[in-house]
């Protein structure tokens, strides 16, 4: 085997090895953008896999400041869910969330939703 083939074998390896250990949000309720005509009752986010949930957390801001939710819960084994304690009022809101995988440091992310009646 060449040497040129042997080096792009081990990138190749190592890009698919990094990929696989970063932890990515891909999927939530509300979606990013989304506009929404009813109060949502949880956040949802949903990963590429397991997060700890020692190393993460769940907030909302919204038109009149934070937010309150329930403490932070694993919803299945890579999704992470809190309650939202009190019915949101119209208006723009950004979700921020914090989550790591179990043996890796904590990524951090924020979307935003819009809520109309």
């Amino acid at each position: 085997m060449k040497l040129g083939s042997v080096v792009g074998l081990i990138a190749a390896s190592c890009m698919l090895g990094a990929g696989y250990w970063h932890l990515d949000l891909v999927d939530s309720r509300p979606k990013a953008d989304q506009v929404v005509t009813e109060s949502p009752t949880e956040i949802w986010l949903r990963f590429n896999q397991a997060p700890d949930l020692a190393q993460s957390g769940i907030s909302l801001m919204g038109p009149g400041g934070a937010e309150r939710l329930e403490d932070v819960a694993l919803a299945d084994s890579v999704s992470l869910s809190s309650k939202v304690v009190d019915a949101l009022e119209p208006g723009e809101y950004t979700v921020s969330w914090r989550a790591a995988p179990h043996d890796d440091h904590a990524v951090r992310g924020r979307y935003r939703f819009t809520v109309e009646r």
